[in-house]
């Protein structure tokens, strides 16, 4: 076995990017707050509703739209 040769695994749709330490707790509590109204059955119409009317923005800084909600559960699995 050459000693140059490395392995990385990743779960499949995993993607690799540069992420910072802020982003990524943008990301961590837009799932909880997500979680949250996902348990309380509410559809996206009305997270997106409850989360732009309580100033949770996007992870990107933006207000939620339908689309961004559901690209964003879509890529979290939720």
């Amino acid at each position: 076995m050459k000693a140059g040769i490395s392995v990385s695994v990743k779960k499949k749709g995993d993607k690799q990017s540069d992420i910072t330490p802020e982003q990524q707790q943008a990301i961590t509590e837009a799932i909880h707050f997500v979680q949250g109204l996902r348990k309380k059955g509410d559809n996206l119409k009305v997270m997106m509703s409850k989360l732009n009317e309580h100033d949770h923005k996007h992870p990107d800084g933006s207000d939620w739209s339908y689309d961004s909600l559901e690209l964003f559960i879509h890529d979290h699995h939720l």
